[in-house]
């Protein structure tokens, strides 16, 4: 199937809207809204409202819903995407920080994931270091290009550089191949989780 559609002047895409039961109390502030957030992305959020019978309109099914509704709980959505990314991410750090903090100290080496005896034996340790390396590499954080500029040996940095870099991915499948169900259960329990492999799973 060729898609045909064509681009909306803002009036059009007003006026398909109301075509199909949505209500405007302000048309000026829409068209300046509209301006600002893509008629497609507010599409998103006016879909639970409508009909979603294949090849027919998408009108919607209830009279009450006007435009600006849809634009609060677009503003909604994006607080809320806000607060929880921001919690994310400070559980996403101390995780980086946990897992390096308690390898290189139990290890005494500062580059222990590149040791093939610190994953278990079905671990795909080649792919591993493999995508560890190539995310070094696209790194552009200054202490990475400051460790690469300064040092040769070894040639990736010690954990504490690596694990700030690596995609959490890769984070989430290095610490599931790691062998030592003492530091890995160590780790979980600082998080309150019982058992590695459910703290793995999460």
């Amino acid at each position: 199937m060729q898609y045909t559609k064509q681009p909306l002047t803002i009036k059009e895409q007003i006026s398909k809207l109301k075509n199909q039961g949505l209500n405007f109390a302000d048309e000026n502030l829409a068209n300046h809204y509209l301006q600002n957030i893509s008629y497609y992305r507010l599409k998103a959020f006016m879909y639970p409202f409508q009909n979603k019978i294949p090849n027919q309109d998408h009108d919607f099914l209830r009279n009450d819903i006007d435009f600006m509704d849809i634009v609060d709980l677009y503003v909604f959505d994006k607080h809320l995407r806000s607060l929880v990314f921001s919690e994310l991410e400070k559980i996403e750090i101390s995780v980086r920080t946990k897992i390096s903090h308690t390898y290189s100290l139990s290890s005494n080496n500062a580059t222990w994931y590149e040791e093939e005896k610190a994953y278990s034996p079905q671990a795909p340790f080649d792919k591993i270091l493999e995508d560890i390396k190539s995310e070094v590499d696209r790194s552009n954080e200054e202490f990475i290009k400051h460790y690469k500029q300064k040092y040769d040996d070894p040639q990736l940095p010690p954990s504490w550089m690596v694990m700030e870099v690596i995609s959490f991915g890769t984070l989430s499948r290095l610490y599931k191949s790691l062998s030592s169900k003492k530091e890995k259960r160590e780790i979980a329990q600082q998080f309150g989780i019982g058992h590695e492999n459910v703290f793995a799973n999460w």
